[in-house]
C-alpha cells in the first residue's frame, strides 16, 4: 500500500506522506457554497481567528436583515436577489 501511495504521489511530484492532506484540501475546495458550515474567505482576509468569527457574525446579521426585509416587501421574484 505505501509503495503504491508513493509511486501515485510521486507523478504529482508530492511526497508519499501528503496523500491524505491534498485528499481532504481536494475535497473542500469541490465542495459547494451552499454548504453553510463551510464559510469561504479570499485568501487577503484571512487574519486570526477571532476576526473571522466577528467576519461571520457581521454577515449572519446582514443576512437577517435581508431575509426580514423581504418578508416585509412580501418577498421577491429574482431568487438571487
Amino acid at each position: 500500500m505505501t509503495a503504491a501511495v508513493s509511486k501515485l504521489m510521486s507523478v504529482l511530484a508530492l511526497p508519499a506522506g501528503t496523500w491524505s492532506f491534498s485528499l481532504s484540501t481536494l475535497i473542500f475546495l469541490l465542495m459547494s457554497s451552499e454548504i453553510r458550515a463551510v464559510c469561504r474567505l479570499p485568501l487577503s482576509a484571512v487574519s486570526h481567528p477571532e476576526e473571522n468569527r466577528r467576519r461571520l457574525k457581521e454577515n449572519e446579521k446582514s443576512e437577517q436583515s435581508r431575509q426580514e426585509e423581504r418578508r416585509e416587501n412580501g418577498g421577491t421574484r429574482w431568487w438571487w436577489v
